[in-house]
């Protein structure tokens, strides 16, 4: 669901972050690594750089956008900025884009609240409905 997408994606810039700040590791082996994670390859916030150039991957991988979404922005902004700067320029980068999934995390957990209260009590209905349709 939409609250496990942000959260993957938070977690996916942090450790990129800890990839760049205390392993000094550069795009492709980065890549790579996020790549080992089922948290973040089964959710398709990876790369798949098989075959495949640069270029050609991020476009696999941002192929279907859907620009209301915020999860997505964030997704390829990471992509599109990461490996364009030095270390220091990419710490700032991920930075400013863990606080944006930060908030798109708070965002998606009232939803879920809000919203998961509202499916639970009509399930809840529906199966009354069905209980007494068959009495």
């Amino acid at each position: 669901n939409g609250l496990q997408y942000a959260e993957g994606l938070l977690n996916m810039i942090r450790k990129t972050q800890l990839m760049i700040s205390y392993e000094n590791k550069d795009l492709y082996e980065i890549v790579h690594e996020l790549s080992t994670y089922d948290e973040f390859s089964q959710k398709g916030l990876v790369l798949q750089l098989d075959e495949n150039e640069y270029e050609d991957a991020l476009c696999l991988l941002l192929r279907n956008p859907c620009e209301k979404d915020d999860a997505w922005r964030i997704l390829a902004d990471f992509w599109r900025e990461l490996g364009t700067s030095d270390s220091e320029g990419q710490i700032k980068m991920l930075s400013s884009l863990e606080v944006q999934a930060k908030k798109l995390v708070e965002v998606r957990v009232a939803e879920y609240e809000k919203y998961g209260k509202m499916y639970r009590s009509v399930g809840i209905l529906f199966g009354l409905m069905a209980g007494i349709a068959v009495i």
